[in-house]
């Protein structure tokens, strides 16, 4: 299947309807992705969830802020007036 689904992918990359091919596809696209999220959030079990609450706030707050820092601090290294010890 996964053969198919690249040979499909190279075929419609070379051809000249490629828009238009796109534009039909679209809708058959969306609607499988929709299932395929409702099929994962249907196998989560809420009760994992709750036992796990801690951990997922911890990594989740540090994904966050860690994010936040990264980036500051490579906006801050770039600017033009940066003072940075870093920078």
């Amino acid at each position: 299947m996964v053969l198919g689904a690249f040979l499909i992918g190279a075929i419609m990359a070379e051809s000249r309807e490629l828009l238009k091919i796109e534009r039909l596809i679209e809708p058959v696209r969306d609607l499988f992705s929709a299932i395929f999220f409702v099929a994962i959030g249907l196998m989560i079990d809420p009760s994992i969830l709750l036992e796990y609450a801690w951990p997922i706030v911890v990594i989740t707050l540090a994904v966050v802020l860690g994010k936040m820092l990264s980036c500051g601090m490579g906006a801050s290294a770039n600017s033009p007036s940066s003072s940075l010890p870093w920078a």
